[in-house]
Formats: structure tokens, C-alpha cells, sequence
């Protein structure tokens, strides 16, 4: 579980260079996850996947999102 921090890092970094902005990551199982506030596609972060499994998976990480500007955009 060492590694833990460094795997949530790698997933918030992939997810937010596909426009996502995630929610804090909650326990979930034996990994963490996330959604996403604007889409609601997740984000999972599995320490010890099995053989065929990733280490880091979800919606967020495979496609781009639609993200709002935080600002106001004047016509």
C-alpha cells in the first residue's frame, strides 16, 4: 500500500489531462475511486489488480470530457 499516493496522483494527472476534475477519492473495496463533477464517469485506483487487470482504470481516464469554464465567458 506504499504505493497508494503515488498511484492516486497518476490517476488525477491522467484524468485531468482528458478535461475531468475529480471529487476526492473514496475507499472502495480493496482500491480507491472517483467521478468526476461535471460528467460523473469514475476513475478506480486497484493497488494489486488481478493478473489481467489494471492498475489504474475507468471511464475517466479512456475519454475526454466537457469541462465548464469557471468563469464567465462575455459575448
Amino acid at each position: 500500500m506504499d504505493e497508494m499516493p503515488e498511484l492516486l496522483k497518476r490517476a488525477q494527472a491522467l484524468a485531468e489531462a482528458r478535461n475531468h476534475r475529480l471529487l476526492p477519492f473514496m475507499r472502495r473495496g480493496r482500491g480507491k475511486e472517483s467521478r468526476c463533477v461535471t460528467c460523473a464517469r469514475q476513475v478506480y485506483v486497484l493497488p494489486d489488480p488481478s493478473p489481467i487487470g489494471a492498475v489504474i482504470g475507468g471511464d475517466a481516464i479512456s475519454d475526454t470530457g466537457i469541462r465548464k469554464l469557471p468563469v464567465a465567458v462575455k459575448t
